[in-house]
């Protein structure tokens, strides 16, 4: 994804920092399950061999095909895709895997002012005992 900040594959959305979303819940990955999922990303409509895969996100350590297996077995489960009838990942049998589904770079959502800075409120109220007059001096 490179120069992209956000990608969209509806309903699902990839940002840099790694988050997968599904439109306000988050997707939770493990790190090279999610390094997985950029690779095929970045090479959409690419055939991406296995050992490729296994390289970009195990680089520099010998592991078998399993553990590449089981994360895309995770993707699958987290982005509810059918491996008969793929709508985002298809497996090219014994080569590797395509990302299929349409990519489309999207803006990152816009969270208004009044949520940035209730959130933080509420939060420092309910951690910090005593010391309103000085949160409340902070917040203005």
């Amino acid at each position: 994804m490179p120069g992209l900040e956000m990608v969209s594959f509806p309903p699902f959305h990839l940002d840099r920092s790694g988050q997968l979303r599904c439109g306000e819940e988050e997707r939770f990955l493990r790190p090279k399950t999610l390094a997985v999922l950029h690779h095929l990303v970045t090479h959409a409509g690419q055939m991406v061999s296995k050992d490729e895969l296994l390289t970009a996100a195990w680089p520099e350590v010998t592991v078998s095909e399993a553990v590449l297996v089981v994360c895309v077995n995770e993707l699958r489960q987290a982005l509810g895709d059918d491996p008969r009838q793929p709508h985002f990942i298809e497996t090219v049998h014994r080569r590797g895997y395509r990302f299929i589904a349409s990519l489309t770079a999207a803006a990152p959502p816009v969270q208004s002012p009044e949520s940035k800075v209730q959130s933080p409120k509420i939060s420092l109220v309910s951690i910090v005992v005593g010391r309103e007059a000085d949160l409340a001096q902070l917040q203005q």
